[in-house]
């Protein structure tokens, strides 16, 4: 396997993830089929929504008017002549087909088995018009304005606002315009604390013929496979992501009750269905590894659907290590943490031809000089680390790498064991010490905004100034490259060029006029200017630096 193969595979391009292309239409997931041949939207519904319809389905028919339907009236021979998959009822949708009977009739000749209806209304009881049928899946959703990210059977909507990540799927997803946002989110606050909460509460029906009110028959039938019958397990629907990269999750909960027993991972986007593949296969095969014993998910199932990777984990019940771990130079949690990165670097560590690791690096630099806006001098200071790999006179060990070992993707199990979550950046055959750069950057950040730092101040604080962390750091460094076989002098190149990925990975999430402000480019930038100073010599080992 080639060195950074996940990251050699990406398509690294300013601006094609930003934020706020979250998916607008989460609902859809629910459905018990995702490959669909028709949809028909009668009534209004976004833009967004209308594109994530468009590329669920081969076609896509919205009648919006009066005018529309007549339209389809008079022509509904060959040219409409099509079995419905899906009929989603939008704003004034259920009026028009109300006053319009042929058009009902129209419809419901041509609905394909299993077909499934999905109507929203605002308030606490539905119109039975609005809806037209007799049994429904009846839900409700959240927030009260904008894309739905919480979505739960309205039995279900006080386990659901408990869940873990609800908060973050409870407010609106990021749009373009400042103001717009905060709009939203003032009137999401107003609308959820105050007795307009009643006038504003959202519900939905989904309607499938045949369909009962258990987890999508897609994802049932993906865990059915590998022997997991979760047809009478309540559920919760979470899409809090902001960009298109993330994941929705799909909390399954024990049958009959309302402890979460399994998240199940759907790749929101089919663009980025990698993601989550990554993430299966390394656990696949870490799963046999002693030392991962209960420190990473166990997969229950996993599979693939209408071009979406699935994946379902073992739920695991504990608290953020953010939340609760100490900050100090002796933090047991962070010891935990640490520890378990230094013995995955040991029990997997391979040796490799510099020359491999080298042309790796010599990759990702090149993608990363075309697009970000660095003077020469300190491109230069990179170019100059990526060549001291490729001319090293010997090996460099690969390991196996998590690729995103923030204290965001830990948590404190009820053993108190430090778990890693998300393992969709992992690198079978990866770079040594990046693990541990992530980790000590984001606890050192950690420390520092408990004592009130921000930004990139609190990123650097206990890097590149001296301080007990930074001792620490220094000795975890050093001891590490030891047991790995990691030659003194390619620390310090592999820290520049572990940042010098991270910023790569960052152009995607923004616009040519933000790029300069990017937050991991800042902090590469910053180490570069300290790069000769004692405190960052002292970090590195003395050595390489310069």
């Amino acid at each position: 396997m080639a060195v950074l193969a996940g990251a050699r595979a990406q398509h690294y391009e300013v601006g094609t993830n930003l934020k706020g292309a979250g998916t607008a239409a989460a609902w859809t997931l629910l459905l018990p089929r995702l490959d669909l041949r028709a949809v028909l939207v009668v009534g209004s519904v976004s833009r967004a929504e209308r594109a994530a319809l468009g590329s669920l389905a081969d076609r896509v028919v919205v009648i919006e008017r009066d005018v529309d339907a007549e339209d389809l009236l008079r022509t509904s021979g060959e040219e409409y002549d099509m079995s419905i998959d899906l009929v989603r009822l939008g704003r004034g949708g259920t009026a028009l087909i109300e006053r319009t009977p042929r058009l009902r009739q129209l419809v419901e000749s041509r609905l394909a088995d299993g077909a499934s209806t999905f109507v929203e209304w605002r308030g606490t009881t539905p119109d039975p018009r609005d809806v037209g049928v007799a049994a429904a899946n009846d839900l409700v959703l959240r927030p009260p304005l904008g894309p739905a990210r919480l979505i739960a059977p309205i039995g279900l909507a006080s386990v659901a606002s408990r869940l873990p990540g609800a908060r973050k799927a409870l407010t609106p997803a990021a749009r373009a315009g400042r103001w717009r946002v905060r709009a939203d989110r003032l009137l999401n606050r107003v609308l959820g604390s105050s007795p307009l909460e009643r006038w504003s509460a959202r519900q939905a029906r989904l309607v499938t013929r045949d369909g009962g009110a258990g987890p999508p028959a897609w994802v049932a039938g993906i865990a059915a496979e590998a022997g997991m019958d979760i047809g009478a397990s309540g559920w919760v629907l979470l899409a809090p992501g902001d960009y298109a990269t993330q994941k929705v999750l799909l909390v399954l909960l024990d049958p009959g009750g309302d402890r979460p027993r399994t998240i199940v991972k759907i790749s929101a986007n089919v663009a980025h269905r990698g993601r989550l593949r990554a993430e299966t296969e390394a656990l696949t095969r870490l799963a046999s590894l002693e030392a991962a014993a209960g420190r990473i998910p166990v997969v229950e199932f996993a599979g693939e659907h209408a071009g979406r990777e699935v994946v379902g984990e073992r739920w695991i019940a504990g608290r953020p290590f953010e939340a609760v771990a100490s900050v100090a130079a002796d933090s047991p949690q962070y010891t935990a943490a640490s520890g378990w990165l230094a013995s995955l670097a040991t029990a997997t560590v391979r040796q490799r031809d510099a020359g491999d690791v080298g042309a790796a690096l010599r990759d990702l630099f090149d993608r990363f000089s075309a697009v970000a806006p660095l003077p020469s001098g300190e491109l230069g200071a990179l170019a100059g680390h990526v060549r001291t790999i490729e001319a090293h006179d010997g090996t460099v060990p690969t390991v196996f790498q998590h690729g995103d070992p923030g204290t965001w993707n830990l948590v404190l199990d009820d053993a108190d064991r430090v778990v890693f979550l998300d393992w969709e950046a992992a690198e079978p055959d990866g770079v040594p010490l990046w693990d541990l750069f992530h980790l000590q950057r984001s606890f050192g950040a950690l420390s520092a905004q408990r004592d009130g730092l921000r930004g990139i101040d609190a990123g650097l604080r206990h890097l590149a100034a001296p301080s007990p962390l930074q001792d620490r750091f220094a000795a975890e460094i050093g001891e590490q490259a030891r047991a790995i076989g990691l030659a003194p002098g390619l620390v310090a190149p592999l820290f520049f060029t572990c940042w010098m990925h991270r910023a790569l990975k960052e152009v995607t999430r923004r616009t040519p006029a933000t790029l300069g402000r990017a937050p991991y480019l800042r902090f590469l930038r910053a180490m570069l200017a300290r790069r000769s100073e004692p405190a960052v010599q002292h970090l590195l080992g003395g050595e390489g630096s310069r």
